[in-house]
């Protein structure tokens, strides 16, 4: 495990800032860990994440350039290129990533933790069909297919669409060898829906900062905790950002309503 030095909180407004024990890539920061207990250390934390991951993303760039110098110098020499694809493609790949959480960073969104029943309800995508993510149902009922995911765009690209898409069910028939005949419901998804807002009596200005958050095309996926089957909580609207399999979460919005406390 990596061990983290405490560093000393001068006054009520400074900002702890620990390195993170780790080897790195030459030409990449060492990690850091932002500690905030008040909004003027958060502040100070958004400016210090701001910068260090600025810096990551320089060092990106130039593994960048020699990953494609590289891959050319394995084209003109006739040899195997496909690792030299893969660096580029992981290069460019995190480029992306850091592109968009400095955005957001800029923009104000501050970093939360992670929720695993997070309820998603609008994707970020390219892609103009749905992946059909067929089901099977043994009766007159059928699950619907599994929700679609973002496929990560960069920054300003791609639209949001409905993590539930729009299906098509359907009866498949199977003659069985005793001469018999089998049915199975069937469901695919064929078209990507509209997103829609999961809090129909949300105020004007949830809805409003959820829409100044999407036009960003920033986040590769958002949704609300907790979930919608949930009635009571305090709900928050979340965006997220993928690195690989791991997300970034950051806080849209949140609200109280005090008739339930």
């Amino acid at each position: 495990m990596s061990e983290t030095v405490e560093a000393e909180i001068v006054d009520e407004t400074s900002l702890a800032v620990l390195p993170a024990q780790a080897e790195t890539p030459v030409g990449i920061p060492e990690d850091i860990v932002v500690v905030a207990s008040n909004p003027q250390q958060m502040q100070a934390a958004q400016s210090s994440l701001i910068n260090h991951f600025a810096t990551k993303k320089d060092g990106l760039v130039s593994q960048l350039k020699e990953a494609k110098q590289n891959l050319e110098i394995a084209k003109d020499r006739k040899w195997k290129v496909g690792p030299w694809q893969g660096h580029v493609k992981k290069a460019e790949k995190d480029i992306s990533f850091y592109t968009k959480v400095i955005a957001l960073l800029e923009a104000g969104y501050v970093i939360v933790p992670n929720y695993p029943e997070l309820d998603i309800f609008a994707i970020r995508t390219t892609k103009k069909k749905p992946k059909k993510n067929v089901t099977r149902g043994w009766s007159n009922s059928v699950e619907r297919p599994n929700q679609q995911v973002t496929d990560s765009p960069p920054l300003g690209e791609g639209r949001y669409v409905n993590a539930d898409s729009r299906n098509h069910v359907w009866t498949d028939k199977k003659k069985l060898t005793d001469g018999s005949i089998q049915e199975n419901k069937m469901s695919a998804a064929v078209a990507f829906d509209e997103v829609d807002f999961p809090f129909k009596f949300a105020k004007p200005q949830i809805l409003d900062k959820t829409s100044q958050a999407m036009k960003l095309l920033a986040f590769d996926d958002i949704g609300i905790i907790p979930k919608r089957r949930i009635k009571r909580g305090d709900p928050m609207v979340i965006g997220r950002v993928w690195k690989g399999n791991t997300p970034v979460s950051f806080l849209i919005t949140w609200f109280v309503d005090t008739s339930v406390i």
